[in-house]
């Protein structure tokens, strides 16, 4: 039987950076298990934004969200309304979590920050999103790779 490392693991430090920002001794469970469900609901809920991560910072007065995302605009709506809405969906599920896991209510607040990507093309889950959306749009899939390939290759940033 084989060691095998997962990639995301492997380049943490070197590549990459942890997608959560904390640490809590007492509630690590408590709070690994929310970031967790937080983040999976969020992908599913956000999935036409383009979201390329979701990164989640504690303090212990709040909570910060930090979506990076190629479209800002579907986020954050006219005025902000958007992503106020968004604010009070996360305390919410963040209540229904607690109460479903019993464990106390964290009367922190919570905080959304919507950084923008500026070319989409370099990330591979944006890319990835952008050609699975082309496919449930019933076009040809050879046509999605080929158009895909086409703009991945021509942004300055790809090597």
């Amino acid at each position: 039987m084989t060691h095998r490392v997962h990639p995301y693991a492997f380049r943490l430090g070197y590549l990459t950076t942890w997608k959560s920002r904390w640490f809590n001794l007492k509630k690590f469970p408590e709070y690994l298990r929310e970031d967790v469900l937080l983040r999976e609901w969020l992908e599913k809920k956000l999935r036409a934004a383009h979201i390329e991560c979701v990164e989640i910072e504690r303090s212990p007065a709040a909570l910060q969200v930090i979506l990076k995302t190629s479209r800002p605009g579907i986020l954050i709506g006219r005025g902000g309304e958007g992503a106020e809405k968004l604010k009070n969906d996360v305390k919410l599920f963040l209540a229904k979590v607690s109460r479903r896991f019993k464990v106390e209510p964290s009367n922190r607040e919570v905080r959304i920050s919507i950084e923008e990507l500026r070319s989409p093309e370099t990330h591979a889950a944006i890319a990835a999103q952008m050609m699975v959306e082309d496919i449930e749009k019933r076009m040809a899939f050879r046509r999605v790779m080929k158009m895909s390939l086409e703009k991945i290759s021509a942004s300055k940033e790809v090597q």
